[in-house]
């Protein structure tokens, strides 16, 4: 349940998976259809790959999914504050896997409103590692099956949170319920904050996006994302500064936050002055250089560095700060398998 002694909560709606995270190798990738770098959902060709990870030496398994791993990345850089907290919206299977899920965000004190499904099982993404390479096989069972009545009983526990985050995948299925929790969040006069998750899901749920978009506070995405959504809007830019005004430009007016990732360049923050029609924000911040020797597993990055952005955003911190957090918090998970971390964060 929500916290209700805290100066600031922030909730993320979303899929909890399970990730089961192992070494493999190129003949194991190549057999089961799978690819380095890229994300294949397990169908009835492939599913035995989750076999052969859990059945090999040192198989981790870790709470993982893209809201998942920005609530828990969050809830580690608030490093046990007693004025800040965090918490999860979304639904498990009554299984093995959705136990470690809950048992987990449980034990470092991640508020869970997590509604248990008596007949689906819970969902799972197998992440095979050779050497500095990874390939995804999540599938999608248990977590898209949160239903608006769960929503509906918990609804004045989850408004007690400031901040909601909306992982972007969970707009494919649930759609829904992102609807109706916005427009609460908005009513109370509460911000929203969202990922657009990835290329495919501007491309192919553009109008879901652009809703969300339209009445978002904050707003996430790689600088792949941003030039798709700004072409999609009609207005592609010749680069990424560019690709953030035409995002803005396009959207409706409203105070937003558009944050984009560029890999090793800078971070771009912008907000939009729809009086003047020109930047009213325009911040960029350095990314901490990392060196190839110490990078084990890019997995979770981009969901670290927004876990990183909003444990500042939260206390109000300025933007420079919150994006040097998301920085800090990504050079951490990238020298870690999976969603990982050491005990305590080092960011001041």
């Amino acid at each position: 349940m929500v916290s209700t002694d805290k100066k600031g909560v922030l909730v993320g709606l979303g899929n909890p998976i399970l990730d089961i995270s192992n070494n493999t190798d190129k003949e194991t990738i190549e057999k089961y259809g799978l690819a380095w770098g890229q994300t294949v959902f397990a169908n009835e060709n492939n599913k035995e790959f989750f076999d052969v990870l859990e059945k090999a030496p040192n198989c981790s398994y870790i709470p993982g999914g893209s809201v998942t791993n920005s609530i828990r990345v969050t809830n580690w850089m608030l490093n046990g504050s007693q004025e800040y907290g965090c918490g999860i919206i979304g639904c498990i299977g009554k299984d093995d896997y959705g136990k470690i899920i809950l048992d987990n965000l449980k034990k470092v004190n991640v508020d869970t409103i997590l509604e248990i499904n008596e007949t689906e099982l819970s969902s799972r993404c197998g992440c095979g590692i050779y050497l500095k390479e990874r390939c995804l096989m999540p599938e999608i069972r248990a977590s898209n099956k949160l239903s608006m009545s769960f929503i509906e009983k918990n609804l004045e526990q989850i408004l007690k949170a400031d901040i909601l985050f909306v992982e972007g995948y969970f707009l494919i299925e649930c759609w829904g319920i992102v609807e109706f929790l916005v427009k609460k969040f908005k009513e109370a006069n509460k911000k929203v904050a969202f990922t657009f998750s990835a290329v495919f899901m501007v491309e192919f749920h553009f109008e879901k996006i652009k809703k969300l978009a339209e009445v978002a506070d904050i707003i996430f995405c790689n600088e792949e994302e941003a030039a798709s959504m700004a072409k999609m809007l009609g207005k592609p830019g010749s680069n990424d500064l560019e690709n953030s005004k035409n995002i803005h430009a396009q959207l409706p007016a409203n105070d937003r936050l558009l944050v984009v990732t560029c890999g090793k360049n800078p971070v771009i923050l912008t907000s939009w002055d729809y009086t003047k029609n020109d930047l009213k924000t325009n911040v960029s911040c350095t990314v901490n250089k990392i060196p190839d020797e110490e990078i084990v597993d890019t997995n979770g990055c981009g969901d670290s560095f927004v876990g990183g952005f909003m444990s500042e955003y939260l206390k109000g911190s300025d933007i420079e700060k919150c994006a040097k957090a998301g920085n800090y918090a990504a050079s951490v998970i990238i020298k870690n398998i999976g969603c990982t971390y050491p005990e305590k964060p080092n960011f001041a």
